[in-house]
């Protein structure tokens, strides 16, 4: 039983036309004397130096008049900054329309970044229906303008078969223009496919480089990739699997750790004895390691006490002590153990049946990125457990888990996009 691929946590926001600058409050008063002058390209900077906080407080309001100062005067850059503050509600009340709006104007002058978020409302069904072939076709209008992130989704696209054939050829191409311009999810979605030999050879070695790539960029999906891989995030040279440079990859440095009585220690070590990883597999060992660190209160250690209780693994099967230990993880903000509670009360497993209460916690774990919890929030609103049932969040929701990794949800979303339901719970 590979114990770790099991209990791993899977985890896309609009994206602005610009970086975040990074600016000083030097940089900031030049700029706002540009911007005061009239300078067009000045009064977006302004705009997204007040949004991101760079070199001043961040203020969405002082955001918006700057954009709208550049916007009005047909800047198709700061029209699409518009239309990312009103999709995402930052300072103003969220308005799909008015987002889809502004994409629109800034379109209309063939800006990348607009297509792109059009094409994301258009897949997602963000104040329209999900439509993948208009998706597409935007997507493919932004990466004609060289737009990153929607060169990534072109991929995607091709990757995952939505409107189209599975083509892994054009997948891996896309993906690979897309990392030439930086993309760090390309790099995460390209690892994947070097990975799993999805249109490709399997070449550990090269996932691992794309998942480094990818971390660098702080994208936090290659990092749990990494983490799953047991690699560290940073090469200290040799292959990619099997080196030991941060302290917890170092087994004589775990040991040394958990003799301590240190949790993490104690749980990875636990982990390993479990799995045989490293170690001679012990599975009671393991399990009393990774108990010891969940008694301290360590709450990725309790999710997975509460999975070995669940199914016995290293002690008798005590579904009391899962339920226990599941409830303070979530409790804790750990999406893994609130996806469980959601299951649990969804399918009536070892507690009174409950969709309210599991929609409750399939949203929490959902809105952490967890992929199986989002297909599961997007079942919840296809078939109307404990929500009214809303087919546009449903195929939201399928989306995310399927952009995840999660294979189901793509199934999912052709069965929401052609006529509803038709299997159940």
């Amino acid at each position: 039983m590979n114990f770790r691929k099991i209990l791993t946590a899977l985890a896309l926001v609009v994206l602005l036309a610009s970086m975040s600058l990074g600016v000083t409050e030097a940089d900031f008063a030049a700029t706002m004397e540009r911007a005061k002058r009239g300078d067009i390209e000045a009064q977006n900077e302004l705009g997204l130096m007040y949004e991101k906080g760079d070199g001043v407080e961040q203020n969405y309001a002082k955001a918006m008049e700057w954009y709208l100062k550049a916007a009005k005067r047909g800047y198709p850059k700061a029209q699409n900054n518009i239309g990312v503050l009103y999709h995402d509600g930052k300072g103003v009340k969220q308005d799909y329309k008015k987002a889809m709006d502004w994409y629109n104007k800034a379109a209309s002058q063939y800006n990348g970044a607009a297509f792109g978020n059009i094409g994301w409302m258009y897949q997602h069904g963000e104040g329209v229906s999900v439509d993948y072939k208009k998706a597409f076709e935007y997507f493919m209008k932004g990466a004609e303008q060289g737009n990153s992130r929607s060169l990534n989704q072109v991929g995607y696209f091709y990757d995952n078969g939505l409107g189209m054939k599975v083509n892994y050829e054009e997948a891996i191409k896309w993906y690979s223009k897309a990392i030439e311009k930086g993309n760090s999810a390309s790099m995460f979605n390209l690892a994947r496919m070097y990975e799993e030999g999805k249109g490709t050879d399997k070449n550990i070695n090269k996932a691992v480089e794309l998942y480094r790539q990818a971390a660098a960029k702080n994208h936090e999906k290659a990092k749990k990739a990494l983490e799953r891989l047991n690699v560290p995030e940073q090469s200290s040279g040799g292959t990619a699997l099997g080196i030991s440079a941060n302290e917890f990859d170092d087994l004589s440095n775990l040991v040394r750790k958990a003799e301590n009585n240190d949790p993490k220690a104690l749980h990875l070590l636990g982990i390993r004895y479990v799995e045989g990883n490293g170690v001679p597999q012990n599975k009671h060992l393991g399990f009393t390691m990774v108990k010891s660190a969940a008694e301290q209160g360590y709450a990725v250690a309790e999710c997975d006490l509460a999975f070995l209780y669940e199914k016995g693994i290293g002690t008798k099967v005590d579904r009391k002590k899962a339920i226990d230990f599941y409830m303070k993880a979530a409790e804790k903000g750990i999406a893994r153990a609130q996806n469980n509670v959601g299951a649990m009360y969804a399918n009536g497993t070892y507690v009174a049946r409950n969709f309210k209460k599991a929609f409750i916690w399939f949203k929490k774990a959902a809105e952490q990125g967890d992929a199986l919890a989002q297909y599961n929030l997007g079942n919840m609103y296809e078939y109307g457990r404990g929500v009214s049932k809303n087919a546009t969040e449903a195929a939201k929701w399928y989306s995310k888990a399927a952009e995840n990794g999660y294979e189901e949800a793509i199934k999912a979303l052709k069965r929401v996009s052609i006529g509803g339901p038709k299997n159940k719970w």
